[in-house]
């Protein structure tokens, strides 16, 4: 599915924000900022459900934050979108990260 059209920048910047306003989805975005990750791989990492990981994959992809790539054996790797408007969503990563005062949730800048 393609990232939905918007007509007013608003509408865009909300969809992006929503779109990781759950703390799963928000380490989903950092931990396929450097890197494509099959959906085990992901599980793997965060310890949660497949269906799970996937419904929020789903929404990260409605908003045309993260894209997938169907590799081969049926292998489908989901990365981050190329488009420069994300460069924001780094920013925020790197504000909310620099907070934490767990090493592990430092992103990978």
């Amino acid at each position: 599915m393609q990232p939905q059209s918007f007509d007013r920048p608003e509408k865009y910047g909300m969809t992006l924000l929503k779109a990781l306003g759950h703390p799963i989805r928000l380490q989903i975005f950092n931990l396929l900022r450097d890197k494509e990750m099959t959906l085990a791989d992901i599980k793997d990492e965060l310890g949660t459900s497949k269906p799970n990981i996937s419904n929020h994959l789903t929404i990260l992809r409605d908003s045309g934050i993260v894209v997938r790539r169907f590799g081969v054996v049926n292998k489908i790797y989901n990365h981050i979108s190329n488009d420069s408007e994300l460069d924001i969503l780094e920013d925020i990563l790197r504000i909310l990260y620099s907070n934490s005062s767990s090493p592990e949730h430092t992103p990978q800048v």
